[in-house]
């Protein structure tokens, strides 16, 4: 009988053991799973860099000039991702020439402009693009390729860029600085025309000595300020 007994119980310790260790074991959180380390320490894998190549112009005679007045070749970058991008140790890459970008940091949504006319410095590249048509390629700190836009020839001052699902088609307006829409364009004129105190080169003849400056203010500006 007392055999029985010790049996009966040693059974049921198993049991309520058994039992513990199962409702336990349902209970462990998925972050004990996960590294101890601080998200901050955890490195992103450059793979993960929300980079592209968003617009570009070949044929830039009179659509946006640099600082100095000239019209280069230009290309957009845009941060599709919801977090900012520190440009560092990216590149650009057309022919055999490879161009690391600057060290800026992109917001969200933000776009820069590059122009191309191999100058090399700031945010002039050290490459030209071919009028006919050359594939740039975007490429991260492993030289590993985030983007490409493929060599398509452009027409005089009409920009090759992505639409609403990321195709590159050739589009109506060129809006540099801003989305490829109907309502990026207005906002880049909008942004032209808020320019107080400042004259816009607003035609270039490809073909003969001239140029047309435009006044957006509504007063009265003299050229020899």
């Amino acid at each position: 009988m007392k055999k029985r007994l010790i049996l009966l119980t040693a059974a049921l310790l198993v049991l309520c053991l058994s039992a513990c260790t199962a409702d336990l074991s349902f209970h462990i959180p998925e972050s004990s799973l996960a590294s101890s380390f601080p998200p901050s320490t955890v490195p992103t894998p450059s793979s993960a860099l929300s980079l592209s190549i968003h617009e570009v112009m070949s044929s830039n005679h009179a659509t946006i000039a640099d600082e100095a007045g000239c019209f280069p070749d230009w290309l957009e970058l845009c941060n599709t991702g919801r977090g900012e991008t520190l440009l560092a140790g990216c590149s650009l890459r057309c022919g055999g020439d490879t161009w690391p970008l600057p060290p800026v940091t992109l917001e969200a949504g933000e776009y820069m402009v590059i122009f191309c006319d191999g100058k090399n410095e700031g945010f002039h590249s050290s490459f030209s693009i071919s009028a006919d048509g050359e594939e740039l390629t975007l490429l991260d700190p492993e030289r590993n390729r985030l983007d490409s836009f493929p060599a398509t020839p452009a027409e005089e001052d009409r920009s090759l860029g992505r639409d609403e699902t990321g195709t590159v088609v050739s589009l109506p307006f060129a809006t540099p600085g801003y989305a490829n829409t109907e309502e990026g364009y207005a906002a880049l004129q909008q942004a032209r025309t808020q320019k107080q105190d400042e004259l816009l080169i607003h035609e270039v003849s490809p073909t003969e000595d001239w140029v047309e400056l435009l006044n957006p203010t509504d007063r009265t500006l003299r050229l020899a300020d």
